[in-house]
């Protein structure tokens, strides 16, 4: 049984799981440029601002096709969301 949004768009379960990360690179001006991205298990990456986390700590994410950023067709058509698990970092606290 396919999985629906309340607008009966397709909903898609990723298969492996994402990372948020940070992404530092060398700037325009020979400063650096860091970014939180959200890192999919095919390398994609995808800034935190188009990313929706899940749970408290966050253990998911979901991501719209509508979303900037969004490598086409890693969200289905038209469909609010891809979700998936996020991968923990052995050692990390949840911060209480």
């Amino acid at each position: 049984m396919p999985l629906l949004t309340t607008r009966g768009a397709p909903v898609r379960i990723a298969d492996r799981p994402g990372a948020v990360t940070v992404d530092v690179r060398q700037g325009e001006d020979a400063g650096l440029r860091v970014r939180a991205v959200l890192e999919l298990a095919d390398g994609v990456r995808i800034p935190v601002e188009s990313v929706r986390l899940l749970g408290s700590p966050p253990h998911g994410a979901a991501l719209t096709a509508t979303a900037d950023g969004l490598p086409a067709g890693t969200a289905p058509d038209g469909g609010l969301l891809l979700l998936l698990p996020l991968q923990r970092i052995p050692g990390a606290s949840s911060g209480s």
